[in-house]
């Protein structure tokens, strides 16, 4: 078994990427062992001596995502570059994570029952706010961001925006979550005025 999901044997690493593409385009509890283990070119006895189950490989694959999105978002964050420039790269970080993501995967990565993913993105979540807090004090401060709002609420409309990947209803109103995604983020950064006649 991994115990490290950075120390990969090759095999396992065909299996995880494998996985990833398939959660990705169909969702995880659609994607069988099998259609893994026929995409990845490898056995099921191979696929169990390397993972007891799907469930393992989803969780594996669930947290390399939210490593590379935490990394990719403080990198940005940190930069000696104006607030603008961030919110630029920011909004492209947003499209690049959600653009291959289906409507399937949102769905299984935040239906009840699985507890574990949706646990694991919820404290993702609570580290990027922490993360985005102190930077956004620092944006207010220089005058980037509007003194009279109060960051309290900033951070609250932005965890509320967050939620919406979740709305059921809002999620028929597109073709593609990542489109929902993006109206989300333009939303937050730029409200409904059209960002570029601003200033």
């Amino acid at each position: 078994m991994i115990t490290n999901k950075f120390m990969a044997t090759e095999r396992e690493r065909t299996i995880l990427d494998t996985a990833k593409e398939l959660f990705w385009n169909f969702g995880i509890q659609k994607v069988t062992v099998k259609e893994i283990c026929k995409e990845a070119g490898v056995s099921k006895m191979t696929f169990y001596r390397a993972f007891r189950n799907k469930e393992e490989v989803a969780a594996l694959v669930v947290d390399e995502f939210i490593d590379k999105i935490e990394h990719d978002y403080e990198a940005v964050l940190v930069q000696s570059i104006g607030f603008p420039e961030k919110v630029q790269q920011l909004i492209g970080l947003e499209y690049k994570y959600s653009s291959k993501m289906s409507k399937a995967l949102l769905k299984d990565l935040y239906q009840r029952e699985k507890k574990g993913l949706a646990l694991k993105l919820e404290k993702s979540q609570e580290r990027l706010m922490k993360l985005i807090e102190t930077h956004f004090k620092e944006a207010q401060d220089e005058g980037w961001i509007n003194p009279d709002l109060s960051m309290d609420f900033i951070l609250y409309m932005l965890n509320e925006l967050n939620h919406k990947v979740e709305d059921e209803k809002l999620l028929m109103m597109y073709t593609h979550p990542s489109k929902l995604i993006m109206d989300l983020t333009n939303f937050f950064f730029y409200g409904i005025a059209n960002k570029d006649v601003q200033g």
